[in-house]
């Protein structure tokens, strides 16, 4: 066999006339000196910092020959080296150089890459907010991000462009102390929603608004009442128009709502514009709770003589509850109401007598807290703790082997509700926790089911007349052509509940199903008004509040 620097058959290189033996001892000092190269380029690698790798030479006294590489083997300088070794060592260099060209390569066009798209602080702005991500949590990512992203600041306020200054007015609250108030617009929510819904032609935009309050602290007195709006042609989500905050609701109207009829009015008359589109603006209806709207509106509440907003009955005051039995009294007209001409019902003029909406009419009964946080929780604690009752003709209390087997068909029907329902069915142990959606399912849906064989026939009969009605009132399919039958079935239900709950079971929200299907007229069906998106709004503004002092601001930079 042959080898480049020598002549194995003549023991001596023929290229330059030395022997064998002093061109493998120089083959070999050379190998040793670059392996011990190659071992110090290991280390650096491991360290992080740029390496550089040798090629042999047949000359040791020459410097190396610089080539770029990545790979690093260890090899014993003191071990032996034969002619196959030398071959392997002059394959094994040749292949790390290929190896080093193809990283520096891949290095550059990771770099590249890298500096052709940069982490935008727009994203990482977004991230923050659409996660909750704290404020603290956020500067610890930015300190980590700021050296491999230049172009992102090392303040989250800086990122996520916090306003510094708020228009913030002070208004006082019922019980003399003073609350905040800020009113950020109509007309900027609207753009808003332009930007994200894009309508291919000229319409009217119909604003449906709401009013209401929750407590911010479980421990505190303070209390927001947000003004929202929404637009059902643009988005299923409500905005935020005002926003106030105090230990009471707002002393004076005026200060709570002077803002937002200025603006309505203007809107009402000039529209809005969005690029070359213009867009007219309509008052849909308010949608409140009955202590909201007995506020906004300047009327009794629901629980006095003449509380009810749709019809001039007096009321009873049965059993310490003030009840409505009647279900044919004189209807509300808005002419009358603008005039006040029934001076038991007002307390006031209300300042939305100012815009150009009828103050009954446009003020719908809420189905969500009407019928199933009132109704249906009603009848459903009356079988759980009402009086215990001789008469078969009435209601009477469950024992406990039937309470029993309600709560088991309604866990066992867990495994077969629709994916589409927000909640599974609870046991009714756990009635004092339900959610609105809870109610609602079971009067809908799982209610005629579980109730079968339970109740007496004619109590399961008597929630089958609300049940039907409710159904025909929330669909759109129905509850324009069926809407007058389901305003006599719940005729029918108020008018029975007399005789199978007694007469105190007539209270404000029992009455109000007999005007449910004439909101249902004019307005759609019954989701086309109710307050679950206005609550699930309430509960987004909640959790921008994390700390205790100052929760106004805190809503108001974070939305």
């Amino acid at each position: 066999m042959l080898c480049d620097y020598c002549d194995m058959d003549r023991g001596y290189n023929s290229r330059s006339g030395t022997s064998y033996s002093s061109v493998r001892r120089r083959i070999v000092n050379s190998v040793a000196n670059t392996m011990q190269l190659l071992e110090n380029v290991s280390v650096d690698v491991e360290r992080g910092t740029s390496v550089e790798v040798f090629s042999i030479t047949s000359n040791n006294d020459s410097m190396p020959e610089c080539v770029g590489m990545d790979y690093h083997p260890m090899i014993d300088a003191n071990a032996s080296v034969s002619d196959d070794d030398v071959d392997d060592v002059d394959d094994l260099l040749c292949d790390s150089s290929d190896k080093c060209h193809t990283s520096s390569e891949s290095d550059i066009d990771d770099q590249q890459h890298s500096e052709k798209s940069p982490l935008r602080a727009v994203q990482l702005a977004q991230w923050a907010v659409r996660n909750n991500i704290t404020d603290t949590a956020l500067g610890e990512i930015l300190s980590l991000l700021k050296p491999h992203h230049p172009n992102l600041p090392l303040d989250t306020r800086t990122l996520k462009k916090t306003p510094t200054t708020n228009d913030i007015k002070q208004v006082m609250g019922l019980d003399g102390k003073v609350g905040h108030y800020s009113y950020l617009g109509i007309q900027c929510g609207l753009v808003d929603l332009l930007q994200q819904q894009h309508l291919s032609e000229e319409t009217s935009l119909v604003l449906q608004f709401n009013m209401d309050g929750l407590p911010v602290y479980k421990s505190s007195s303070v209390e927001l009442w947000p003004l929202l709006c929404l637009v059902r042609q643009l988005s299923h989500k409500p905005f935020v128009v005002g926003l106030y905050c105090g230990s009471k609701k707002p002393a004076s109207l005026s200060d709570y709502l002077q803002d937002f009829v200025q603006e309505l009015n203007s809107l009402l008359v000039e529209g809005i514009s969005y690029g070359s589109m213009k867009y007219n603006v309509e008052i849909g209806c308010f949608v409140c709770d009955a202590p909201a709207r007995a506020f906004v509106k300047n009327v009794k509440s629901h629980t006095a003589y003449y509380g009810c907003e749709k019809c001039t009955q007096k009321g009873l005051h049965i059993a310490y509850k003030m009840t409505f039995p009647k279900t044919d009294a004189k209807l509300r007209t808005d002419k009358e109401f603008s005039l006040m001409s029934d001076e038991a019902h007002h307390h006031g003029l209300s300042p939305l007598s100012l815009l150009p909406v009828g103050l009954v009419t446009s003020f719908v009964l809420d189905y969500m807290h009407l019928v199933c946080l009132g109704v249906c929780r009603r009848l459903v604690t009356f079988w759980l703790r009402g009086p215990i009752q001789r008469d078969i003709s009435k209601a009477s209390r469950l024992g406990a082997a039937a309470v029993q087997q309600l709560s088991s068909k309604l866990v066992n029907l867990r495994h077969s509700i629709p994916a589409e329902f927000a909640r599974k069915p609870r046991c009714l142990t756990e009635i004092d926790r339900w959610k609105a959606t809870e109610f609602r399912q079971f009067l809908l849906y799982t209610g005629p089911v579980v109730l079968f064989d339970v109740l007496p026939d004619a109590v399961y009969n008597h929630f089958l007349l609300l049940s039907v009605a409710i159904i025909l009132l929330v669909s759109p399919k129905f509850c324009g052509p069926y809407a007058d039958y389901a305003h006599s079935l719940l005729c029918l239900f108020v008018e029975q509940a007399k005789h199978i709950y007694g007469e105190d079971f007539i209270v404000y929200n029992v009455h109000g199903l007999t005007h449910l299907a004439a909101d249902v007229k004019r307005h759609g069906c019954l989701d086309l008004f109710s307050a679950f998106a206005y609550e699930n709004k309430l509960q987004d503004l909640k959790r921008r509040v994390r700390k205790g002092s100052c929760p106004l601001p805190q809503i108001i930079r974070r939305y």
